[in-house]
């Protein structure tokens, strides 16, 4: 890039009178990024100039910069970005992020917008406010999520010596549409019923955290997941599910209802889904809970192949010969290490109905 500078300084023995510019002359964004180990790609035009006016007690800065057709490919983020059109103002006391606008994926469309007041060369505190729309974001295969956004984020530095302040970002996230395919695995071990995981043991150093958050994540269609264990729908309910904390411990609060009629595969066999709850209420951890009831009717038939429905009231004739059961299971606790309780009309034991 070209960058041209020029001015005067006053009253080098004093408080130095400044009337500097700078200006960097439209340059290709590719290669201003090529050195930059974060961008896999850039794209786009960028052109700058900067004024500094005033004295060396009292400097007054006016200037802008500008993107335009760029595209940004950055490691770690998951998005791509292209179309940008940036155009960022600095007046005395304040820079402002005018316009800031991009593509991503093939419907996906983002908007920021921001202030950056500022005394002297010194940031006083910023606010900026992002909106998306369609965003398809890409976690991971099997796992379709697109959303909308309206976020909130803001920074203001504390006075020296007082603990650290984070950058903090508010707002609502609405997923339009969400999809789960990916397989699980469950395994439906008798000693495991009563459930009981592992204990983990957490480190945290708070110097490490660099932002807090506290979003409301809500949706308007029920949550889709059908796979090798589970054809079911789930309802966020009002008012969200709520996610905070920092970008090293974060938790949420609020459930997840389960739409009757939802499905389970189990053993072989369907259940189906009468009620449920998915739980979350820990604001420093992912740590969900479940209460869910379903069930299914299971058919046994004798060697004989003649069913003998009396032969179904204790537990061992009915494990041996045949008959046709309502099987109900409870499942419920912690989802790493859920709990399952089974019962059945006529009445079998656990291990029998297992």
């Amino acid at each position: 890039g070209e960058l041209m500078a020029g001015g005067t300084v006053n009253h080098l023995s004093g408080s130095r009178d400044l009337a500097v510019s700078f200006r960097l002359a439209p340059v290709d964004l590719s290669a201003l990024g090529m050195e930059i180990a974060a961008l896999d790609r850039a794209e786009g035009r960028v052109q700058a100039s900067l004024e500094l006016r005033g004295t060396t007690s009292d400097p007054k800065l006016r200037g802008q910069l500008s993107l335009q057709d760029g595209a940004l490919r950055i490691k770690g983020f998951p998005l791509p970005l292209d179309d940008i059109d940036l155009d960022v103002r600095i007046v005395p006391g304040e820079i402002r992020v005018r316009r800031a606008v991009a593509r991503t994926g093939s419907s996906g469309h983002l908007a920021l917008s921001g202030r950056l007041p500022f005394d002297g060369l010194e940031l006083t505190g910023a606010t900026a406010t992002l909106v998306a729309r369609n965003v398809k974001v890409p976690i991971a295969d099997g796992v379709r999520l697109t959303a909308d956004a309206m976020l909130n984020a803001s920074y203001a530095p504390g006075p020296a010596g007082a603990p650290k302040r984070l950058p903090n970002i508010t707002g609502t996230v609405s997923l339009t549409s969400f999809s789960y395919t990916r397989p699980m695995s469950f395994s439906l071990d008798l000693d495991r019923l009563t459930g009981g995981g592992a204990t983990d043991v957490e480190t945290y150093n708070p110097d490490d955290d660099w932002v807090t958050f506290d979003i409301n994540l809500v949706s308007p269609t029920p949550l889709k997941i059908s796979n090798n264990l589970l054809d079911m729908k789930l309802e966020v309910t009002p008012p969200g599910l709520r996610m905070m904390g920092t970008n090293q411990r974060f938790g949420s609060r609020g459930s997840l209802r389960l739409v009757p009629g939802s499905k389970l595969f189990l053993q072989g066999h369907d259940f189906s889904v009468r009620d449920g709850t998915v739980v979350f209420d820990d604001s420093t951890r992912i740590a969900p809970r479940l209460d869910v009831h379903a069930h299914t009717d299971y058919r046994r038939y004798s060697q004989s192949a003649q069913v003998d429905p009396s032969a179904a009231t204790d537990s061992g004739s009915g494990a041996s010969s045949g008959g046709q059961w309502r099987i109900e299971m409870h499942a419920f606790g912690d989802t790493d290490a859920p709990q399952v309780r089974f019962s059945s009309d006529p009445p079998l034991s656990q291990e029998d109905i297992v």
